[in-house]
């Protein structure tokens, strides 16, 4: 499409509406509910929430570029997280991933000019749902899933969710990889950084805390077998 023709251009605001009306009743079956005024659908689980957002932007000349980030939140760590990254990351989502729609661009996004385009748009973001959307949300719903992906990332975000994951599953690796990451902050160049030394803190205390909890739930046991 010639983003310079004579055609009515789109704007950012009928981009939104438009996928969200188009979505709304497929993803209802789902179980998913729209969230109108953020452009995001979520559905609440007994381990936390899924979420499918519509992301829209708005770029001269007149073309709006859309792509769907979907999140998994699991309450459980997520109730430790805060409690240290609150002053750090806003975000509650612990596995996340964009979606983006065919022939997208380097930027992942779809470039979207007219009419023509949205509609092809909407069968595609359906079609993303179905087909990727939903078999992220069915592997990260599990702990395990969780603990694998994380432990393969070094960065806070996953460091913290693979420790709290960990602890959460009674997981015997706890130590190993505590240990390893307690290395990998020691030796990181990152973390010399006023930023970087931050969050290399916010994640020492956060062993510390875990550490101090595994300690009680031991002394705990042993105390009940004893008597």
């Amino acid at each position: 499409m010639n983003p310079h023709s004579e055609e009515v251009f789109l704007t950012k605001n009928q981009v939104t509406q438009s996928l969200c009306d188009f979505l709304e009743p497929h993803l209802n079956q789902q179980g998913f509910k729209l969230v109108k005024y953020r452009s995001l659908f979520i559905k609440k689980t007994d381990f936390g929430s899924l979420e499918f957002s519509v992301n829209t932007m708005s770029y001269w000349p007149k073309k709006q570029e859309v792509n769907f980030p979907i999140h998994v939140s699991i309450h459980a760590i997520n109730q430790v997280r805060k409690k240290f990254f609150k002053n750090i990351e806003k975000e509650d989502a612990i596995m996340y991933k964009w979606l983006v729609l065919p022939n997208s661009n380097e930027l992942k996004f779809k470039e979207l000019y007219t009419e023509e385009d949205l509609e092809k748009a909407k069968e595609e973001a359906l079609r993303l749902f179905e087909e990727q959307a939903i078999p992220f949300f069915e592997q990260y719903s599990q702990l395990d899933q969780v603990i694998e992906y994380a432990s393969k990332i070094k960065n806070s975000h996953f460091m913290s969710v693979l420790l709290i994951a960990l602890k959460q599953a009674n997981d015997e690796r706890y130590l190993d990889y505590r240990n390893e990451i307690v290395r990998y902050l020691k030796d990181c160049a990152s973390s010399k950084t006023e930023k970087g030394q931050e969050r290399k803190q916010v994640i020492f205390d956060l062993i510390k805390h875990l550490d101090q909890l595994i300690v009680a739930n031991q002394n705990k046991r042993r105390a009940e077998n004893a008597a």
